[in-house]
């Protein structure tokens, strides 16, 4: 059993993604860093001459962390500032680039987005990560929102954001994401025309809400669902929201219910997210509550239940 910060530090044997390929760890490792207050460090502008590397983005970042952990407890965790600090400083991360990072906050439109793209040079890959849900109301409610609006504007912009970098630059993709990112990540990719479709390696979503059943029944999804590699913890509680078609990798976890949602809980042996056959029974009752919720009342009476009911004000 071991963190990212334990995997970082036995996986500098092996520091070459030639020895070692890219795998399911690693692209955790950036999707985490996502979390991390990027605004004043990552350039918002889509171009590979903007970039910085993961060692100087952390090397700046690491000299106000202090005072931003203070003001961003919820993204900010310890677990994910070890695993930049231990990526920073590794030969197998530190020179792989970021750029365009792009942030869009809007209370009016009850919308919470921000996704950046990393390129790894060693395999000529580009990896766009969508983040999750940060500690802001509006984001939240937009998660919610979900339940019964066919897009929210968060899928929007991630539509938007992919096609803008896929069309900048020719190459292989990766994407990714974890909690709405990975919503947002299955999304995106299922908006793109076939071309981009056909550059798309794969799509990885850490934990992520579902869809409506219309959605997974559209042209552009299934052909992309057999990329998808998803996972789930053991004891899953945002993944059993709304319906999914992929069958979830079930990850041992440390914690229960919510912490294990957080990557840094997750448990990784050797070289990959160590197992469980099943999620747990209260998971599974929970999906069943969920989905038969959903199913039996209409998005207006969804809508009107979250207003009433959770967002009062």
């Amino acid at each position: 059993m071991s963190d990212f910060k334990q995997y970082i530090k036995e996986i500098l044997a092996m520091s070459i993604f030639m020895l070692q390929p890219l795998n399911e760890v690693d692209i955790a490792v950036m999707v985490e860093m996502v979390y991390l207050k990027l605004d004043d460090y990552v350039s918002h502008v889509i171009s590979e001459s903007k970039a910085i590397s993961v060692m100087d983005f952390y090397q700046q970042f690491a000299q106000d962390k202090k005072e931003i952990q203070e003001e961003n407890p919820f993204l900010i965790s310890k677990g994910r500032l070890e695993a930049a600090k231990a990526a920073a400083q590794a030969p197998r991360y530190r020179n792989i680039q970021i750029f365009g990072f792009q942030s869009d906050l809007d209370l009016k439109l009850e919308k919470q987005f921000a996704a950046a793209t990393f390129y790894i040079p060693e395999v000529n890959t580009y990896l766009v990560v969508f983040r999750g849900t940060d500690e802001t109301i509006v984001g939240w409610k937009e998660d919610f929102n979900m339940s019964h609006q066919t897009q929210v504007p968060a899928q929007e912009a991630a539509r938007e954001y992919l096609a803008k970098v896929m069309t900048e630059f020719d190459g292989q993709y990766i994407i990714a994401g974890h909690s709405k990112g990975a919503n947002l990540a299955i999304y995106a990719a299922s908006q793109l025309d076939k071309k981009l479709q056909d550059q798309v390696s794969a799509i990885y979503a850490y934990d992520g809400p579902g869809y409506q059943r219309d959605f997974l029944e559209t042209e552009g999804y299934l052909a992309i669902e057999s990329k998808i590699h998803a996972f789930q913890p053991e004891d899953a509680v945002v993944s059993q929201i709304l319906f999914h078609t992929v069958q979830a990798k079930v990850v041992a976890c440390r914690g229960i219910s919510m912490m294990q949602h957080l990557l840094e809980n997750w448990e990784i042996d050797k070289v990959s997210f160590k197992e469980r056959e099943s999620v747990t029974p209260g998971s599974q009752r929970l999906q069943a509550t969920l989905g038969q919720w959903v199913d039996q009342h209409s998005a207006q009476e969804l809508e009107a239940f979250l207003r009433c009911h959770i967002w009062y004000y």
